[in-house]
């Protein structure tokens, strides 16, 4: 039961004190507009606070500028809020060649983005960790005995140990035992000088071989 319904008079309860029909009847009036004022506040949707619910407690929601954004939809309709846009244009911003630089307010939003290009021109050098340049390379290396070094072009040439002929004949490469030199006897035989030539030959051949391969891979010309 509508409580209100308790408290309205009656037309023989409203003619008791007032004297003509007109008088009742715009008491009756009275009575059915606050009736319907009732209903409309009492079926009226309200945004309040749970610990204040009531009427006389209300508050105003303002939506603070540059956070929020609220949309009327007008009387009997939705009143929207939503988060206020930045300066930030919305795209996806960094890849593998970028590098970024963002700004973040106090409630965590984005507010400033900038892309730089991921490369050593946009990069501060340290005072360790040096960047390589061709130039820095080149001056970092030095020559030494029997090595000629330009840093200029960077070309490294070994110095010539001398010019020889190529040899010529049996080259050897193969393992020897080194030479002992034995007791000769007066007069010297036969074996003992074979021995000498024998050993005068591996000599001979194994000295071709190293030659030839320095004139070909080493510092002999």
């Amino acid at each position: 039961m509508n409580p209100l319904q308790t408290r309205r008079l009656t037309r023989q309860q409203i003619g008791s004190f007032v004297s003509s029909d007109r008088g009742v009847r715009a008491f009756e009036a009275v009575q059915e507009d606050i009736t319907n004022q009732y209903d409309a506040l009492t079926t009226a949707s309200f945004l309040t606070l749970t610990t204040e619910p009531t009427l006389g407690a209300e508050r105003v929601l303002t939506p603070t500028s540059g956070e929020l954004v609220g949309t009327d939809d007008g009387a009997n309709s939705t009143y929207t809020l939503g988060l206020a846009d930045t300066s930030v244009t919305p795209n996806t911003y960094g890849d593998a060649t970028k590098t970024l630089s963002f700004t973040v307010d106090q409630k965590g939003r984005v507010t400033d983005v900038q892309e730089f290009g991921l490369d050593t021109d946009n990069i501060a050098e340290g005072a360790t960790n040096l960047y390589f340049t061709q130039a820095r390379a080149r001056t970092s290396l030095s020559d030494g005995n029997g090595i000629t070094y330009d840093n200029t072009t960077g070309v490294i040439s070994v110095t010539s140990a001398g010019t020889y002929g190529t040899p010529t004949g049996t080259l050897s490469r193969t393992t020897f035992a080194t030479y002992t030199a034995p007791t000769i006897s007066s007069p010297p035989t036969q074996a003992e000088v074979q021995a000498i030539a024998g050993a005068l030959q591996i000599v001979s051949r194994t000295l071709a071989a190293l030659i030839t391969d320095m004139e070909a891979n080493g510092n002999l010309t």
